[in-house]
């Protein structure tokens, strides 16, 4: 869904949402060479993973918001509406901004005994031939983090107790990727201020100040999900960042 409006005195929003979901029970990585083991016995619990887009950082709910505000100062606007050099000093600013926030991407799960019997020619972890996949324990919720402020040198994200190794020449009981486990939403803001002044008819000057990430938000990777390092504490833990702090640049631009 998309709307889009104009208002006068130099406003103009767009707001965008998008809400989608993805069902199949064939999927594959590399699809000439190789695709991962899939549980042809149970086609209903492989269909049922794949709500979601895991492959990428977006959520199935996606939400943009942009927007364009000319301020109401200087020549032709209701306040401070003066001609000459005040007018040019005062007038010509605008300030516009591209929200996006969007839901946690499902997570994968993975490790436990080689399963052999996938190990074909390029069964390995990059083309995920011969990837094992545990048991999930059912009635056992598979994060550990449930809300709040979290901490990733003391919080665990994923927990341990809720996965099993499920022994080789087995496919476990989990799909590859967890429906009821996701990882950190996204919420991002850029913003901008600009000022335009106009020289002559065919000319113009452009200061701009642009602020990236503006309210410096968080944005963590996430978890480690391999249930082969549940032994040595890393499985459920996240270890980085996955945006970049605040950056703000500053611009200047002469139209002729």
């Amino acid at each position: 869904m998309r709307a889009q409006r104009y208002f006068s005195n130099g406003v103009t929003f767009l707001v965008s949402f998008t809400w989608y979901k993805e069902l199949t029970n064939g999927r594959s990585s590399f699809a000439p060479f190789y695709g991962p083991p899939l549980d042809n016995k149970h086609q209903g619990l492989e269909k049922a993973l794949l709500n979601g887009q895991p492959e990428t950082n977006d959520g199935p709910i996606v939400s943009s918001w942009s927007g364009v505000y000319e301020l109401p100062i200087g020549p032709g606007k209701r306040y401070a509406n003066v001609a000459g050099p005040v007018g040019k000093v005062i007038g010509g600013w605008n300030v516009s901004g591209v929200l996006a926030y969007n839901q946690g991407d499902y997570l994968t799960i993975g490790g436990g005994s080689p399963n052999p019997i996938f190990n074909g020619a390029y069964g390995d972890a990059f083309f995920g031939g011969g990837a094992p996949r545990p048991n999930k324990l059912q009635g056992v919720n598979p994060k550990a983090f449930s809300g709040g402020k979290f901490n990733p040198a003391v919080d665990y994200y994923m927990n341990p107790a809720a996965f099993a190794d499920a022994g080789p020449f087995s496919l476990g009981t989990a799909p590859p990727v967890l429906p009821d486990a996701r990882g950190f939403a996204t919420y991002n803001e850029n913003i901008s201020l600009v000022k335009k002044t106009r020289i002559k008819e065919s000319s113009s000057f452009e200061i701009r100040a642009d602020f990236f990430n503006a309210f410096n938000r968080v944005q963590f990777c996430d978890p480690d999900t391999n249930i082969n390092d549940i032994p040595s504490g890393a499985f459920g833990k996240v270890t980085g960042q996955c945006n970049t702090p605040r950056q703000i640049q500053f611009g200047v631009r002469l139209e002729f």
